[in-house]
């Protein structure tokens, strides 16, 4: 626990921040790897249990026994007796040197590389979860209790007085309970954090315990809506859905023209056809009408 206290401490610090965060974020791009290691080993173990001549306890002998000969590439002084045992020693052997550890080797190479082009923005993005944590806590636990000059000398006797705690067992070599050693590390720990948010005398926003809510603003640098619309995806999207529109749109508009010009033709066409063979009536007399072909339209009134 002290070890992974004083690792999330460095952590913080920029110039190891970068270039540690990447390996922690490791672990979650090994576990398809891990989790064909693992399958790997059990069923060696397995077999190996099977073929064995004299058999033995799966665990813990025969599982000692697959990790000191894959893992660790240690073969035994003797080879085995049985060939078949043998064979299965030797092919597990060579199958986990060769295939696996060039898996591991390659993912973790390739998994550093594109976490370490993240890592100043990741560091940034732990920087700021701490403050968020810092900010959070405050706002419900007590940090008018001492001065920050106190604070600071009283987190300095704790760290001494846990340092010369843990120098004096180890030179007495004499272990101290385990009970001990948990209210130990849980007293010095509540100390160290309780003094880190005492501001006592200061005017902090923080301080009062008001409850009135506050806010983050973030501003970024505007730009002109066409270069805007030109860079976003979206809007080149939306930009040529309306110029597939407009264009389809002209499209209709010329072929409905076109029609209107086919149609005002044929009408046009069979009206002087109508006007050649049908007798238009006179003012002074009857209408008389073509008996071999029915005119297109009559002539109403006079």
């Amino acid at each position: 626990m002290y070890w992974m206290r004083l690792l999330e401490g460095v952590s913080l610090s920029k110039q190891i921040g970068v270039a540690l965060l990447p390996l922690k974020k490791l672990a979650h791009g090994l576990l398809p790897a891990m989790s064909f290691t693992i399958l790997g080993f059990c069923a060696f173990s397995h077999a190996m249990c099977a073929v064995q001549v004299t058999p033995e306890h799966l665990w813990p002998h025969t599982f000692w026994y697959s990790f000191t000969s894959l893992i660790t590439q240690g073969l035994p002084e003797h080879p085995p007796d049985d060939y078949l045992e043998l064979f299965l020693l030797y092919g597990g052997v060579l199958f986990f040197s060769i295939f696996v550890m060039n898996i591991f080797i390659g993912v973790i190479s390739e998994q550093y590389a594109s976490e370490k082009e993240q890592g100043d923005v990741m560091f940034e993005r732990v920087r700021a979860h701490s403050c968020l944590n810092y900010l959070t806590r405050i706002t419900v636990l007590p940090c008018n209790l001492l001065t920050p000059k106190a604070a600071a000398l009283l987190a300095l006797g704790t760290m001494a007085l846990t340092l010369m705690l843990q120098l004096g067992v180890l030179y007495s070599r004499r272990p101290v309970p385990g009970i001990l050693q948990l209210a130990a590390f849980i007293a010095s720990q509540v100390v160290l954090f309780m003094v880190s948010i005492q501001c006592k005398g200061k005017s902090f926003p923080w301080s009062q315990h008001d409850g009135a809510k506050r806010y983050l603003w973030i501003c970024e640098p505007s730009e002109p809506s066409s270069s805007r619309d030109l860079r976003s995806p979206w809007a080149q999207q939306s930009n040529d859905s309306v110029r597939l529109v407009e264009a389809v749109e002209r499209t209709l508009a010329m072929n409905l023209d076109g029609m209107r010009q086919v149609v005002r033709s044929e009408m046009m066409a069979s009206m002087s056809v109508a006007g050649r063979d049908s007798t238009w009536p006179r003012s002074d007399g009857p209408e008389v009408v073509n008996q071999d072909k029915e005119p297109f339209f009559k002539r109403w009134g006079r």
